[in-house]
């Protein structure tokens, strides 16, 4: 929450409710991830983000999709593996290692 204030972004829980993307965040923050032509802001606002929330699977995983999105192979696996870590009953991290490591 932390470096959300310095950068001047007023914030609900984990998500910035502005970060210069129009209405993006609506969804929430995975939804980040999913917008084509925005990779780079996910990844820098989902970078801020797990780095305030280091024990949170979620932020994590979005990190996981954000990295697979932009081909960043090694810190997809990463941010998948440390989402398993912290909360092993969760699917998704599970299910995209196991994809990743068969490509």
């Amino acid at each position: 929450m932390q470096k959300s204030k310095e950068l001047g972004w007023y914030t609900l829980g984990h998500i910035p409710s502005m970060v210069g993307l129009d209405g993006v965040l609506a969804g929430g923050m995975n939804e980040l991830s999913h917008i084509e032509g925005l990779i780079e802001d996910a990844l820098r606002v989902l970078r801020l983000n797990r780095e305030e929330y280091p024990a949170d699977w979620n932020v994590c995983d979005s990190y996981g999709e954000a990295c697979m999105k932009a081909g960043m192979k090694e810190r997809t696996l990463e941010s998948y593996e440390r989402a398993l870590a912290l909360d092993p009953m969760q699917d998704n991290p599970r299910n995209m290692l196991r994809q990743l490591r068969q490509q």
